[in-house]
């Protein structure tokens, strides 16, 4: 019965995609915790989320006219806000911790918004509390430390922690 229910959903969700034009494509292995936001604002945008991700109660995310990948079998924590104008795009295996805020636009001195679009790489850890703002680019492997404000591109391989955040250790990846 499990398997025919895949197979219904499957076609259900293809038709809906295709007649409807789907904005929000969620794997069906997916956790979204009680309470957690998810949506599109606006025609061209799109929110995809991988296999095996859990999203945990409280948190936020919108895209607003931009585009939001999450990877495969990352966890984003509570009450954690991801809003894209432009684009998000996280990388599979990675950790977002608890009120983590990641914003890929910024208020313009004439009104609108000023848009940069985040990749952040695979196998990253984000501690809690840490602020990611436009434009920003972070390699994989990497952990950046809990409440720091991320304002500019930090390597693969690397620690790094503070307000602006900087890296302080590299990582050693060979083991």
């Amino acid at each position: 019965i499990i398997k025919l229910m895949r197979v219904v959903y499957s076609i259900l969700y293809q038709f809906f995609c295709v007649v409807l034009g789907c904005r929000l494509r969620i794997n069906f292995k997916c956790i979204i915790g009680r309470g957690a936001t998810i949506c599109t604002t606006g025609k061209n945008a799109r929110i995809t989320i991988g296999n095996l991700t859990g999203i945990r109660k409280g948190a936020f995310i919108s895209a607003s006219d931009g585009i939001i990948k999450i990877g495969d079998n990352c966890h984003v924590n509570r009450n954690t806000m991801i809003v894209a104008h432009k684009s998000i795009e996280i990388d599979d295996q990675t950790t977002i911790g608890p009120n983590v805020c990641i914003y890929d636009h910024d208020h313009g001195p004439n009104g609108g918004y000023i848009c940069k679009p985040i990749k952040i790489g695979k196998n990253v850890w984000i501690g809690a509390g840490t602020i990611i703002l436009p434009g920003v680019h972070i390699g994989d492997r990497t952990v950046i430390g809990a409440g720091s404000v991320v304002t500019s591109d930090i390597p693969s391989d690397v620690v790094a922690v503070g307000n602006p955040c900087r890296v302080i250790k590299q990582i050693d990846n060979t083991r």
